[in-house]
């Protein structure tokens, strides 16, 4: 097997980058977190000559899914070989469910493909970036945990001071 460190890119290797918001900005246009995510990897790919072929996106989709209509072709696209390199800005963009994620990056490490993560230095080419995976993915999905419990701890106390939780039936109008 080569050494795979030193696998240069070369332009039968498409590299795309991969943008993921779980919240949608509710307008048409693209959300304020998917443009900083673009321009954050595009100045990555930049400095190191990198082109990036073409951008996937999923934007207002959770990332404990792992699936997604984005994702979803990236996969597909990655077993026909029309992928080769993946550049996200954190490893969350992936995903939040760690164990999911770690076995993504294992399948693309053994498919001797690449995925780039801006933020923890993680190269699937580079063995000494792998050291911190599973605590990146143990974080992130616990961040998922965390808001949950938030939210739920929230609802429960409007709940007991007798607020309204939900929206006016549709065709009613609130008396004032």
């Amino acid at each position: 097997m080569k050494n795979m460190a030193y696998i240069r890119m070369g332009r039968d290797e498409k590299t795309i980058g991969y943008l993921r918001l779980s919240k949608e900005d509710g307008d048409d246009v693209e959300s304020s977190s998917i443009s900083n995510q673009r321009k954050i990897i595009s100045e990555y790919a930049k400095q190191r000559n990198i082109t990036i072929d073409d951008w996937y996106i999923d934007d207002g989709i959770s990332g404990y899914t792992m699936s997604r209509p984005s994702f979803n072709k990236l996969k597909r696209d990655l077993n026909d070989n029309k992928v080769h390199t993946i550049i996200v800005k954190d490893m969350s963009r992936l995903g939040r469910h760690g164990a999911k994620v770690q076995l993504f990056l294992e399948n693309i490490l053994e498919e001797g493909k690449r995925v780039l993560s801006i933020k923890e230095g993680y190269d699937t080419l580079i063995p000494s970036t792998h050291n911190y995976v599973g605590i990146y993915t143990w974080a992130n999905e616990n961040f998922i945990r965390e808001t949950s419990a938030k939210i739920r701890d929230s609802v429960v106390t409007l709940q007991k001071e007798g607020k309204w939780l939900c929206s006016i039936p549709y065709g009613y109008v609130k008396d004032p």
